[in-house]
């Protein structure tokens, strides 16, 4: 079995990890932007779990008698973000919502793109480097750095 996230947070091949508490309860809901696979957690048992292809999604579950209710809600695409609202009787508890972490994109990734453009410009000079190569090496570049990183690409912030 996976460990489950104590705290909200994602990334963009991890997904997005929302984690409510209620009483002694623990919800924790998940969403992949890749795959459109969401799952919902109730102290670390899958209560629901579905593939969406939409803008809107919904995962309806009971603890102890309550009904409860995860709604996904994607904003802004572009932006990367994401509400996801928890309900409990009809009645909203909470909303959180992602927001792109701008730190993300470090020093460390701008100083190797950089050495690679300078190194472009002077192997240029001497050999007939096809321009595709350099945009195939910074996209790697960028997609290794986002890909591996521990730290999240989504923060999560509570939306009211």
């Amino acid at each position: 079995m996976q460990e489950l996230p104590d705290k909200s947070g994602g990334g963009l091949l991890r997904g997005v990890w929302f984690v409510f508490q209620d009483g002694s309860d623990v919800i924790r809901a998940w969403s992949s932007g890749l795959t459109g696979m969401e799952r919902v957690y109730v102290n670390d048992e899958l209560v629901s779990q579905k593939r969406s292809a939409g803008l809107k999604s919904e995962h309806e579950f009971s603890i102890n008698g309550d009904q409860f209710k995860i709604s996904f809600n994607v904003i802004s695409v572009l932006k990367g973000e994401l509400l996801c609202s928890l309900g409990k009787n009809n009645t909203m508890i909470k909303k959180l919502r992602t927001r792109f972490n701008s730190t993300a994109y470090s020093f460390m990734v701008s100083l190797i793109l950089i050495i690679i453009f300078a190194l472009y410009a002077i192997l240029s000079l001497y050999f007939a480097i096809p321009r595709w190569i350099l945009v195939a090496i910074v996209a790697m570049v960028i997609a290794v750095r986002l890909a591996g990183r521990k730290e999240n690409l989504f923060l999560v912030e509570d939306a009211g």
